[in-house]
């Protein structure tokens, strides 16, 4: 079987997990705001756990099996119940994948809902709400039914509740726009050669430095590759003479690691050559490394190069 090949079914394994719903106990209502009846926190709870059934993708265990857990196991009541910790260990016994825990309190002459999703494998909140309302028994029902839209809307169940289909052909969607992405890129920076300047020419050492001025822009396919044009002024030290050069070239970006070749130009003479470059990146912004520079009139130039880099997405 090929690399290819491995790395699909490994995708689509993962993408059929993904799409399994998730198994929640949803616990009755904590209420420590004491405004409301027994005979009503109740019903809400039931419509509660009804309402995350109807809005999102959870498989919602049922109130009856909670309560003989803990009846037959722990011999608790909900009310010995209400913390966190023993709902999630009640959770892990009842093989669900996460618990929902719900408090009503009461501030002033409001009251407010508070619910937190709890994940089993690692013990941690992973989604959490406020819900406010009125204290008489429509304002709650309401309240109730917003926590379960919110649920549906804010979890990760709202994501499990895509078709396979849908999710695979999302992914092949997404690897295909990522593997064809491209940007303009753009980098300026300067060449500075300190006393490096190799061919047939005249002068003393001191005068044949020079620095270079980069300007360049060019498309990239991939993060990885960039074809480029840069526009470059070379100007030596010792002289108010310059050249432009014209830097056709392919850039290849590896992570923080760089290596660019193409050809070079001088405007002025028309003398080619080749150009190369490599070196690493900084805080994704700074490159630096040496560059090369072989004219096929036999004059050659070395020195180091730093500037800065930035990508706009199309």
């Amino acid at each position: 079987m090929s690399v290819l090949s491995i790395l699909t079914l490994t995708a689509l394994l993962g993408v059929a997990e993904a799409s399994r719903p998730q198994v929640l106990a949803v616990f009755p209502i904590h209420d420590k705001s004491k405004a409301s009846k027994p005979s009503e926190i109740d019903p809400l709870s039931d419509l509660l756990a009804s309402e995350v059934v109807r809005r999102t993708a959870f498989k919602v265990i049922p109130r009856g099996e909670i309560e003989a857990l803990l009846r037959t196991e722990k011999n608790k009541s909900f009310e010995s119940c209400y913390d966190e910790g023993c709902q999630i260990e009640l959770g892990r016994e009842l093989a669900a994948s996460k618990v929902l825990k719900t408090q009503l309190l009461k501030i002033g002459d409001r009251c407010v809902f508070t619910s937190t999703l709890y994940d089993l494998a690692t013990a941690a909140a992973d989604w959490a709400h406020t819900e406010k309302s009125g204290c008489n028994s429509a304002e709650l029902l309401a309240a109730v039914e917003n926590i379960a839209a919110a649920l549906g809307a804010g979890s990760s169940a709202e994501a499990n509740s895509q078709p396979l289909t849908e999710i695979a052909a999302a992914s092949e969607s997404s690897s295909a726009n990522s593997s064809t992405q491209m940007a303009l890129t753009f980098r300026s920076g300067v060449a500075v050669s300190p006393l490096a300047f190799f061919g047939e020419v005249s002068g003393s050492a001191a005068e044949l430095s020079w620095f270079r001025l980069n300007f360049g822009a060019g498309l990239k396919l991939a993060d990885l590759i960039s074809f480029e044009l840069q526009l470059a002024p070379l100007i030596p030290m010792a002289s108010p003479e310059f050249d432009f050069l014209i830097v056709p070239a392919v850039r290849f970006d590896l992570g923080y690691v760089y290596a660019q070749a193409g050809g070079v130009i001088a405007v002025v003479d028309g003398t080619a050559g080749i150009e190369a470059s490599a070196g690493v990146r900084i805080a994704d912004l700074v490159y630096a490394g040496p560059v090369f520079d072989a004219f096929f009139e036999g004059v050659v130039y070395f020195g180091l190069e730093v500037g800065v880099e930035f990508d706009l997405e199309l």
